[in-house]
């Protein structure tokens, strides 16, 4: 999904004069560095990182609406097999999608409810950008696998992403090179200290737009309005409507993968009771060949009324059915031949 785009040409005045919601969230950003200069006392990596991330997931939970979620853990799709990297912060339709999980530490959302995935680090430098671009490569990943024909369908995009960082200790040319690295414009970069990026452009989006980094932080001049800017993009992605799920077709993938798995059960068992069935029937003929008495019924209930017949025939059901173990059984076979087999086994 592409972030908020702003048009060559738009400007905007309020005669020098901040609205309500401008010095609210002035006010917010100053409590939320505060709380991170706090954070960065904690000697334990783990936890100091923890304490970074829930800041700004409490922003978000305290100020985005109620239809919007905020969690952490991994993305998955109805699709297909697999999931994403473990995302620090994950902003979902809570009004229409499943949440497994919601009350662990660690949350698996479906893809298909995701509007944003923001990552956050102490600082924005060098390898915070290698390590986001990696992540979000993986996500995106998940995304076209599970829908590959979405982008040719013009239906929704996957979800956006944030680098949020409260040090901005990089260069703006670095910070460009990796929004444009990707290819799309579903990426921005935040640095609570210094500034946003911004993507700038027609407002016809099948042109391309380009990034820059806008310098929305000054202290010395009183000016806070990094945070905003995150916030209003995170809301602006959460505009769009959630993919719709059907239902049938989840089921429908669920009954199968249910099935495949007792198949496979059924085929384990079916081999071990047919290794088990000739080693006894082994033994047994070894006994009678050793009284010099001979059956004339076998265990799968077919009359041998001569030893050739008998001796081929036990020989082409362990050939065919036993050789390689588990790996050889062939789930095509009757079962009443697995229900005869296992009747013998019981009454011998």
């Amino acid at each position: 999904m592409r972030t908020c785009r702003v048009n060559n040409s738009s400007a905007a005045s309020n005669n020098g004069v901040l609205m309500i919601h401008a010095k609210i969230l002035a006010g917010l950003q100053k409590e939320l560095q505060n709380k991170y200069e706090i954070a960065s006392t904690i000697r334990h990596k783990g936890e100091k990182g923890r304490a970074r991330e829930s800041g700004v997931a409490e922003f978000l939970r305290e100020n985005l609406p109620e239809a919007y979620g905020v969690g952490t853990g991994e993305l998955f799709s109805f699709e297909i097999e697999g999931s994403s990297p473990q995302c620090d912060i994950i902003v979902y339709d809570r009004m229409k999608m499943p949440v497994f999980g919601k009350q662990t530490t660690v949350q698996q959302i479906p893809i298909e409810g995701v509007f944003a995935v923001i990552e956050v680090r102490s600082v924005i430098d060098t390898n915070a950008l290698k390590d986001a671009a990696r992540k979000f490569q993986a996500i995106r990943d998940l995304w076209t696998s599970a829908y590959p024909m979405a982008e040719k369908e013009n239906e929704e995009e996957g979800p956006s992403f944030f680098l949020f960082g409260f040090k901005w200790m990089t260069t703006e040319r670095s910070c460009l090179r990796f929004l444009r690295s990707s290819g799309e414009e579903d990426c921005t970069l935040v640095a609570l200290d210094s500034g946003s990026s911004l993507w700038v452009g027609p407002t016809d989006r099948s042109k391309a737009a380009r990034p820059v980094w806008l310098q929305n932080t000054d202290p010395e001049v009183g000016m806070y309005s990094t945070l905003a800017f995150f916030f209003f993009g995170v809301l602006s992605c959460c505009q769009r409507e959630s993919r719709r799920l059907n239902i049938v077709r989840i089921l429908q993938s669920s009954s199968v993968t249910a099935a495949e798995q007792a198949l496979a059960t059924d085929g384990a068992i079916a081999c071990f009771s047919r290794n088990l069935f000739l080693r006894r029937l082994n033994a047994d003929r070894a006994q009678q060949l050793k009284r010099g008495v001979m059956p004339r019924r076998n265990a799968v209930g077919t009359y041998c009324h001569n030893r050739k017949r008998r001796d081929s025939e036990a020989g082409a059901i362990h050939a065919s059915d036993c050789s390689g173990g588990c790996g050889g059984y062939d789930s095509t076979v009757s079962c009443s031949r697995l229900r005869t087999a296992l009747d013998w086994l019981s009454r011998n």
